[in-house]
């Protein structure tokens, strides 16, 4: 398993460098970030695996109700708010009715992390058994949609955003300026704008901006529609 060093008690990566620089498979490295009070992220990409992070409580278990018996649930973590269901493959990183799929460039927290004093733990840990992502079970939903519900402007708006990358020194700044114009010409409001960019910069910026940073630059692509 490939991992990466956070920081401690925080879901962020450790500073100075690009988390992508710090990625080890070393059991030993692993074993060290731990003992020195680091938190670990695993990065979806580098260890083929994409995650359903359900952030509403008690949805996470609901799914696993009606759905469990259509795919082998072989790891599952229990998160600050939810769950963490992992599959194995890649698929488009997007929002579902009740949380976000992970996949592609980005990473989850992974056990035995803590943030804000809650410990991420397994509660099935079979890697041997990973099942592949059930993209049927998972449609692109609009924020507050009944589940089913399927809002095609807002899934296409997402899904090109989410195709936006943003890395320094070769055109970050113009790109992630794009990507909140974007959401701005598709009629999001501006904290709405915000809280995609925060999603997205999770994934699709290398380095990631600071939140203060995406304020800034959604400011700056509303601020030209009022000028």
């Amino acid at each position: 398993m490939k991992l990466i060093p956070l920081l401690p008690n925080s879901k962020e990566p450790l500073r100075g460098k690009s988390w992508l620089q710090r990625i080890s498979d070393d059991p030993e490295t692993q074993r060290n970030w731990l003992r020195r009070g680091l938190n670990i992220g695993c990065p979806q990409r580098h260890n083929n695996l994409t995650v359903a992070d359900f952030d509403v409580p008690g949805t996470g278990e609901q799914w696993i109700e009606e759905h469990g018996g259509e795919v082998l649930l072989s790891v599952i973590v229990r998160t600050r708010k939810g769950l963490h269901l992992y599959f194995s493959g890649q698929t488009q990183t997007r929002k579902f009715a009740h949380g976000d799929i992970k996949s592609g460039i980005g990473y989850c927290v992974f056990p035995p992390s803590r943030v804000d004093g809650h410990k991420y733990e397994f509660l099935r840990n079979d890697w041997g058994r990973l099942s592949p992502f059930p993209e049927e079970l998972f449609p692109y939903e609009a924020p507050g949609a009944p589940p089913g519900t399927v809002t095609d402007g807002i899934r296409n708006v997402r899904r090109y955003v989410r195709g936006i990358r943003a890395i320094s020194g070769s055109g970050g700044h113009n790109a992630t300026f794009r990507a909140a114009c974007c959401l701005r010409d598709a009629g999001f409001s501006e904290a709405e704008a915000l809280a995609e960019m925060v999603e997205w910069n999770q994934t699709n910026a290398e380095p990631p901006w600071t939140v203060k940073e995406l304020l800034h630059k959604v400011r700056d692509a509303y601020a030209k529609v009022m000028q």
